[in-house]
């Protein structure tokens, strides 16, 4: 019946319209093992970990701004960021080229809630994110580099 343009109009052929996705139920059934031989309990404990560091790292980095929940007690591995004088998209290809960190700029699918913190007008924001395969090492280098990037631009801007 795969040589039709059309779904047969007979049961059950009607009802199947091919092959089943075995390649991601396949995925789906590892991806749902690998999370229960880790443990949630274990992988939230590991991200907000993360946050811990993130938060501690950018804590004194004078000109870059995150947002969303202040202190990591209302938040997952995912952070918005500016540095003051950085268009995001700008920050993110600085990220990737100089540092190998892979970001993502702009408003993200998500145009009201960047007018609602003030970002939208000015290209958006440069979004990091991190989870079970993230290291504190990992992280510790991500802040490191944002500061740095970040006391950079104000050092430049002081200079003019």
């Amino acid at each position: 019946m795969s040589e039709l343009d059309r779904q047969p109009d007979f049961l059950p052929d009607k009802y199947e319209p091919g092959s089943h996705n075995a390649v991601g139920i396949i995925g789906l059934s590892e991806g749902v093992k690998w999370v229960a031989e880790r443990t949630v309990q274990n992988l939230s404990e590991h991200d907000r970990n993360l946050i811990g560091t993130f938060l501690e790292g950018i804590s004194d980095a004078e000109g870059l701004t995150y947002y969303g929940p202040r202190g990591a007690k209302h938040r997952v591995g995912v952070f918005s960021v500016r540095i003051d004088g950085y268009d995001p998209h700008e920050l993110s290809a600085v990220l990737e080229s100089n540092f190998g960190i892979l970001t993502r700029s702009g408003i993200h699918c998500a145009p009201l809630a960047h007018e609602a913190i003030g970002t939208a007008a000015r290209g958006g924001t440069t979004r990091l994110s991190f989870g079970p395969f993230v290291t504190a090492q990992d992280m510790t280098y991500a802040t490191a580099t944002l500061a740095e990037i970040a006391a950079e631009r104000i050092a430049a801007a002081r200079t003019r």
